[in-house]
């Protein structure tokens, strides 16, 4: 039997899914669609020989003990048809929801999870104890009644010791990250073809309750029972057709016909098996090889085999091999960088660099050609990506499970930081140096970043001079330095206040003073020191004439 559980939470994980999920969907409800008309075809020929045997012992041995049964097994094939005539009627309206199309051979709305979600749950979802008041609600309360008529049947054959409880849907355990919900919400939630498929499944829920009933039945008449799995169809349910390199590739390997007394055995050489529903399905786990990839090409195939072995009735073992593929995809590289677009040569540029469809599997290595790359050491995605050249060209790669996948290269622009601009001021006034001052003026001699250069790169927008030079022109005569100013170690971005010497403030009126800013440098984050030769001399030189 197919578990209803593993459909509906594969619709849950399709709520987002691309179209090769939706896709697998659709192919899986076509799977499960044959299995199903081959259950409900040995189911019926299984009623037909069990009714033959009650006349052969009336005809042949005179036992009419068992000629009640005719009843039983009537009511038995009227309640399974009522019931699946019911869940056809709603594979209809969800085909209807779909939009199938004859002429492409697809459905037009396979994504599509208000629609049906309305017609199952109606327009109030929380009515009814969150049960909603759409179609999902009867069908809930006609499988129960249906599990609680055939366990009526079942215990009536059976000693009180193996009597069972009745079954029913029940609704899912509480969620504490997804709220309380009924079986009506989470079984129908997701995309219209998991609803499709979850149908089908319940379907061969319906011919395996009848099933197992039968058996029981038939042992009343002192006669094995033909129903045997004599054709077994097995298939793979990947989660998603398409993988990133580096990711594990997921399918449920599954087979068309099982029960309690079959016990498939699941072997691969390409990943990892675990079992799920106690043993009648596996999960392999492949991991997606980069290798499958050609060069230049974003995407290639990856083939995989797993083996089902599957014990007879009549002795021996029955091997189904499954050969399927998937596809293999570069993961894409999203860059962002938490200040600008280009990069800053000799600066500390915040970059964030991710591949989101590797999730928790993305464990990144970032190498620059003409640069460094410093990575976070509490963030994998967060890099400091320090250039010297220009392009910058940046390469990233994520290792998982042994395996190293190159994910691509990017480059980057890299340019100068914003140029300074050299501030003078006179007496607490910003000087261009038109005018005439008094000799005992206080001067104070500033560098001021760009200001998002600052905001932005703070530890890389520091800059000094190596000093300031005073020059003093008395008449026709030629300027003469008369005093010089060391400014070793000192942050001109938080000003320099100088004094005049002795020499100027004794000068006449009408002398000419010139203060001269030499040999500007930015400090890097590092504490490193570059030239800054882009400020002419007239921007570093501030002129004013004695008053």
């Amino acid at each position: 039997m197919i578990s209803m559980m593993y459909l509906v939470l594969l619709a849950i994980f399709a709520l987002s899914v691309n179209v090769e999920v939706l896709d697998a969907f659709i192919r899986l409800q076509g799977r499960l669609k044959v299995a199903g008309e081959e259950n409900q075809e040995k189911n019926l020929a299984f009623i037909d020989f069990m009714n033959q045997r009650i006349d052969e012992q009336v005809e042949n041995e005179g036992k009419k003990e068992n000629v009640g049964l005719r009843d039983t097994l009537s009511l038995i094939k009227q309640m399974t048809a009522d019931l699946i005539t019911e869940l056809d009627s709603h594979m209809a309206e969800m085909i209807e929801i779909a939009d199938w199309d004859e002429e492409e051979n697809d459905y037009g709305r396979k994504d599509q999870t208000e629609d049906n979600y309305q017609y199952w749950l109606g327009n109030n979802e929380e009515a009814n104890d969150l049960r909603g008041n759409g179609a999902a609600i009867g069908l809930r309360d006609q499988f129960n009644a249906y599990f609680k008529t055939f366990n009526q049947i079942f215990n009536s054959q059976v000693t009180d010791s193996l009597h069972r409880p009745t079954k029913q849907l029940q609704d899912p355990e509480n969620n504490l990250a997804e709220g309380r919900k009924s079986w009506e919400q989470k079984t129908f939630e997701g995309p219209v073809v998991a609803n499709m498929a979850t149908l089908e499944a319940m379907k061969l829920e319906v011919w395996q309750e009848e099933k197992d009933l039968l058996d029981i039945l038939s042992v009343r008449l002192g006669a094995p029972a033909p129903f045997q799995p004599d054709t077994i169809m097995p298939f793979s349910a990947p989660v998603s057709t398409i993988v990133p390199a580096g990711m594990p590739f997921q399918t449920h390997l599954l087979i068309g016909m099982s029960s309690k007394n079959l016990k498939p055995t699941f072997t691969s050489r390409q990943g990892r098996i675990a079992l799920e529903q106690g043993g009648n399905m596996a999960m392999l786990t492949v991991q997606a090889d980069g290798r499958n990839i050609p060069a230049g090409a974003t995407e290639g195939v990856q083939r995989y085999t797993a083996r089902i072995q599957v014990p007879l009735a009549t002795g021996g073992f029955d091997t189904l091999e499954v050969n399927e593929s998937f596809t293999v995809r570069k993961p894409e590289l999203i860059f962002r960088s938490a200040a600008v677009q280009l990069l800053y040569r000799n600066c500390a540029n915040p970059l964030n660099i991710d591949a989101p469809a590797l999730g928790d599997y993305y464990k990144p290595t970032v190498r620059v050609s003409g640069g460094d790359a410093i990575a976070s050491n509490s963030n994998r995605k967060k890099f400091t990506i320090v250039p010297r050249n220009n392009p910058c060209v940046i390469d990233v790669s994520s290792t998982s499970n042994g395996q190293t996948v190159q994910l691509g290269k990017v480059p980057y622009r890299v340019i100068k930081p914003p140029k300074p601009e050299v501030q003078f001021r006179i007496n607490g006034r910003m000087s261009n140096g038109v005018g005439s001052y008094p000799a005992a003026s206080r001067i104070n001699v500033k560098i001021k970043p760009d200001t998002e250069f600052l905001q932005q790169f703070p530890r890389d927008a520091r800059y000094e001079a190596k000093e300031i030079v005073v020059l003093l022109e008395t008449g026709m005569g030629t300027p003469r330095q008369v005093k010089t100013i060391n400014l070793a170690g000192k942050n001109l971005g938080n000003g320099v206040n100088i004094t005049l010497p002795a020499a100027v403030r004794q000068a006449p009126r009408g002398s000419k003073v010139y203060v001269q800013l030499k040999e500007v440098k930015r400090i890097n984050f590092r504490g490193q020191k570059e030239k800054e030769g882009r400020i002419s001399p007239y921007e570093s030189t501030l002129s004013f004439s004695i008053r």
